[in-house]
């Protein structure tokens, strides 16, 4: 839970279907049961380990998730800041932020046919009066977005069910992209065009 209120984009990778190339696309694997893996997955992330993937768990730890490549976290598994942070440095930092309240929920896709990336703002923000549920409106959210290798930001459209579509600015340095998605009722969505 710490991962989606923190804002932290993440894959969700199962165990009984795990390959080489899964593991490959990305920078950390975070593995909150670490003593339930199976022998296969333990030479999987090994393997992964040795070509430079990292690693990181929450205790309990096992003996084999003690070893290097592998991070385990010793923190309050109740400070959701700090857990956030952890998974960070063990990405090795620069990981995307989005800075919105705790109730926007943030997803993302990459769509490398169509060339752009889809960042999915959901507001959960409800105020319930005479048993209605009425969305209160989301603040505009800052964004640093770690974009993949040789990324380049053409345009940004943002897209409401309310407003329809309009073109946002931004800054693109080598692969981070900052700009600001305006306020939202319910659902944005941001189109990041190559």
């Amino acid at each position: 839970r710490a991962m989606v209120t923190g804002h932290v984009l993440f894959d969700m990778l199962i165990d009984q279907t795990l390959t080489p190339e899964d593991l490959a696309r990305h920078r950390v694997v975070a593995i909150p049961a670490p003593q339930s893996l199976s022998a296969a997955n333990l030479k999987l992330l090994e393997a992964y380990v040795t070509a430079g993937g990292r690693v990181f768990t929450i205790p309990p730890a096992t003996k084999r998730s003690a070893a290097a490549g592998w991070t385990v976290y010793p923190g309050d598994l109740k400070d959701r800041t700090a857990i956030v942070a952890a998974v960070s440095n063990a990405a090795g930092g620069g990981l995307s932020t989005f800075e919105t309240p705790w109730m926007v929920e943030v997803y993302a896709d990459r769509q490398p046919k169509e060339k752009r990336l889809l960042i999915h703002l959901v507001n959960f923000n409800r105020d319930e009066v005479a048993g209605k549920e009425l969305p209160i409106a989301a603040a505009p959210a800052s964004i640093d977005l770690r974009l993949p290798a040789d990324f380049k930001t053409k345009r940004i459209a943002f897209l409401t069910p309310e407003a329809g579509k309009r073109t946002l600015k931004f800054t693109q340095t080598k692969d981070r992209l900052k700009f600001i998605a305006p306020g939202w009722l319910v659902y944005g969505l941001c189109s990041v065009e190559e």
